[in-house]
C-alpha cells in the first residue's frame, strides 16, 4: 500500500461532495499524480521514527512537547507522529498566530523543538528567542534555513536545521549506538491514557487553553469513523 499526501484528495473524491471539497479536488488535479510524493506505510513509519530519534537527540524529554508551526504538509504530520511516538505531545500553532501567542504556546507546552514552515516564521522566532529559554532547536520544512543558529542575549543558542538534515540525523542515530533501544523504551512508556497531542483553543477569552487529547481518544475516534464509512 502507498500513502499519498495531502490525504484530502480522498475526502474530496466522489459525487455530492461539498463545494469547497470539489474546488480542492479541482485544484489538486492540476498536479499530475506522478509528481506527488508517496510513502509506503513502512516508509512513513521510518520517517516518523527518524524524526522521533532526532527530537530525542536534541533534548526532547518525556512530557516535553514538539511545537509545529505552519500550513498542512507531510512534514507537519510526520513531526506530530514523531512526537507522539516518544511521549512528547505535539503542540500545533496556527499559521496566523501573533508572536505573543507563539511564545505563549511554546513556553506553556515546554516545547524543546519547534518545526516551522518557512523563513518568515524563522524571522519571527528570532525576535522572541530570548523569551523561549527552553527551546533548543528549530527545524524548517518548507525551505533551507538561512541561519544555522539563533543567539540569545545571554549567549546561549538555538540550533536551526532543515528537514532533510533532521531526517539524516535520525537515520544515522537509528543505525548506530543505542538510539533504537531508547526509542523503543520511550514508545513503551506511552499508555492509552497518556496525552497524545495538545490542541490549543483560539484564546478568545484570554490565553489559549491546551486541550489534552489522549491516545485512547484518538483510537476511539478513528475506529468509530472507520465503522461508519
Amino acid at each position: 500500500q502507498t500513502c499519498a499526501l495531502p490525504i484530502c484528495r480522498l475526502a474530496a473524491a466522489g459525487e455530492g461532495a461539498a463545494p469547497e471539497l470539489e474546488q480542492a479536488r479541482a485544484d489538486m488535479d492540476a498536479l499530475p499524480m506522478e509528481e506527488w510524493t508517496k510513502w509506503t506505510w513502512t516508509e512513513y513509519l521510518q520517517d516518523a521514527e527518524r524524526a522521533a530519534a532526532a527530537f530525542m537527540e536534541m533534548g526532547t524529554e518525556r512530557h516535553d512537547s514538539v511545537g509545529v508551526w505552519g500550513f498542512n504538509a507531510p512534514e507537519w504530520h510526520l513531526s506530530c507522529v514523531g512526537g507522539m511516538l516518544i511521549g512528547s505531545p505535539p503542540a500545533g500553532i496556527y499559521p496566523t498566530d501573533t508572536p505573543d501567542q507563539v511564545v505563549y504556546k511554546l513556553d506553556h507546552s515546554d516545547s524543546k523543538v519547534v518545526v516551522i514552515e518557512d523563513e518568515a516564521k524563522l524571522g519571527r522566532l528570532a525576535k522572541v528567542v530570548d523569551q523561549l529559554p527552553l527551546l533548543k532547536a528549530i527545524v524548517m520544512y518548507g525551505a533551507v534555513p538561512s541561519k544555522s543558529e539563533l543567539k540569545r542575549a545571554d549567549g546561549t543558542t538555538v540550533r536551526v536545521l532543515s528537514w532533510s538534515t533532521l531526517m539524516q540525523m535520525g537515520r544515522e542515530l537509528l543505525e548506530t549506538g543505542g538510539t533504537r533501544a531508547k526509542l523503543a523504551e520511550r514508545e513503551a512508556s506511552v499508555e492509552p491514557g497518556s496525552c497524545a497531542v495538545l490542541v490549543y483553543t483560539s484564546g478568545t477569552t484570554g490565553n489559549p487553553k491546551a486541550v489534552m487529547t489522549s491516545h485512547d481518544n484518538l483510537c476511539y475516534e478513528a475506529s468509530g469513523t472507520a465503522a461508519h464509512t
